[in-house]
């Protein structure tokens, strides 16, 4: 398990020298931090922060999943066994939209 956490991430990296971060450190920004805040590059020191306009398109497929899911519980009338099923297609919809996920230079500096 923490080889898969130190894997550097090609899609997050630092717009200003290229580093590349882990799963470890994108689940931590990505998890203990708002979404308009900055932090600090871990190589450049360079203010960075994940970009809005693409963490609002993330939350409204999120939604769309999510009201999906519900909209066929309700259709199909299922019990437990649908419930896993959703679980699963959520949690896959929202790994995959991780690869979306881009850091762009913090308003500060620009």
């Amino acid at each position: 398990m923490n080889k898969f956490l130190n894997l550097k991430m090609y899609n997050v990296t630092c717009p200003n020298c290229g580093y590349r971060y882990s799963v470890k450190q994108y689940s931590k920004e990505l998890f203990f931090k708002p979404i308009w805040q900055s932090w600090s590059c871990d190589k450049c020191g360079t203010p960075i922060k994940f970009d809005p306009k693409r963490r609002i398109i993330k939350a409204i497929i999120i939604c769309i999943a999510l009201f999906s899911v519900f909209q066929i519980k309700d259709y199909f009338e299922m019990g437990l066994f649908y419930m896993t099923i959703s679980i699963l297609f959520l949690l896959l919809t929202t790994i995959l939209l991780t690869l979306f996920d881009k850091i762009v230079l913090s308003n500060k500096y620009k």
